[in-house]
């Protein structure tokens, strides 16, 4: 079973990628002061990369139904 820092690792790496949506995560990435390894090379050791992650404005449809718990407490520099 994947933990919900993997399954937030996952789906926002994917979305970097994306026509419909990778090209608002560099400014949602600034926002956050985080660069692109945030998504690239997640470190699922680091809880605050894990909780910035968590927070990226991903559209619901993308995540399959699923939402993070962490959604309720955006990372520093991030809004949900």
């Amino acid at each position: 079973m994947s933990s919900e820092d993997e399954m937030a690792a996952c789906f926002s790496g994917g979305e970097l990628s994306s026509r419909r949506f990778g090209h608002h995560l560099p400014s949602h990435l600034a926002a956050a002061v985080q660069t692109e390894q945030l998504l690239t090379h997640p470190d699922l050791s680091d809880p605050g990369a894990n909780l910035a992650r968590c927070a990226l404005p991903i559209p619901q449809d993308c995540r399959a139904g699923w939402t993070p718990s962490c959604r309720s407490v955006p990372a520093p520099g991030m809004t949900v």
